[in-house]
């Protein structure tokens, strides 16, 4: 056999492939860039978005307490707080009265309230309100006393104010809850469905009046010389449902004494520091 010989001319070229991976662009590259920067500065953006909130929820909160304080324009409920379901809840058969009946006037002819004010307890009557049904204990919460100038202010603080599932009497606050007499013919205002399914508008008041006698009411006031240590459920406490810039020192001791119901006043001086009208 003869020996096969390659010539130099034909020997193969072995050469490197070149690479299939596609050249990134330069546009490529910096979105590149960008997004790992982006994805660095993650928990250093996080952080200040969490101060941002946390800020703009205390500048909220504040203005909230502010108008509050000043009667200006406000929610009825604090919107950063959070909310009680009913099942969380322990009601308490503690009653409190709103006296509202301060729709007169003073021994010189001026009103005891301005508009303004008229508008501001309007507020207050809400915040109360608002506080009671979101409480973990709430209480037995009525108005009494309620005339057509407290009824306008309320209807410009919240215009579905009378679906408020809140007992309002337009009788004053001894025969609202002793005289059945004066529950019959006195005007009920209650939206509490619920409870209308069973009993009717009068009926409700009447349960009240049954129960209670004229000695179980008191008149809170701080010109009272009584101070109250503890809260007895068989009683109504009454608060005074007026806004008069302590112009009237004495008003609600005066008209307690006229109805010949008992006073106290609540010890907030022993844990509160505030200006007094005393």
């Amino acid at each position: 056999m003869g020996a096969t010989t390659v010539s130099h001319d034909s020997a193969v070229n072995y050469e490197p492939e070149a690479s299939t991976l596609p050249v990134p662009s330069r546009n490529a590259l910096k979105r590149k860039l960008k997004e790992e920067k982006f994805a660095a500065a993650k928990a250093e953006r996080k952080a200040l978005q969490k101060e941002r909130d946390k800020a703009k929820k205390q500048r909220k909160r504040e203005q909230y307490q502010q108008q509050t304080l000043d009667g200006s324009e406000v929610a009825t409920e604090d919107p950063l707080r959070k909310k009680i379901k009913p099942e969380e809840q322990t009601p308490s058969t503690l009653r409190i009265a709103i006296d509202a009946d301060f729709e007169g006037s003073d021994e010189k002819g001026n009103p005891f309230m301005s508009e303004k004010e008229f508008l501001s307890c309007a507020r207050q009557i809400g915040r109360c309100y608002a506080e009671n049904r979101r409480a973990k204990i709430p209480v037995v919460l009525s108005v009494c006393g309620l005339g057509d100038k407290m009824k306008t202010a309320l209807t410009k603080f919240q215009p579905e104010w009378n679906r408020w599932k809140l007992e309002m009497n337009s009788a004053n606050v001894v025969d609202a809850f002793t005289s059945t007499v004066a529950a019959v013919d006195s005007e009920i205002i209650t939206t509490d469905e619920k409870i209308a399914e069973e009993k009717t508008l009068n009926e409700i008041t009447l349960v009240n009046a049954s129960k209670t006698k004229k000695n179980d009411i008191v008149y809170l006031t701080a010109d009272s010389k009584t101070i109250l240590t503890d809260l007895d459920e068989s009683k109504v406490y009454v608060i005074g449902g007026i806004v008069d810039r302590n112009r009237y020192k004495g008003l609600c001791l005066d008209r307690a004494n006229e109805m010949g119901i008992f006073t106290a006043q609540l010890p907030i001086g022993e844990y509160i520091q505030m200006a007094s009208r005393k």
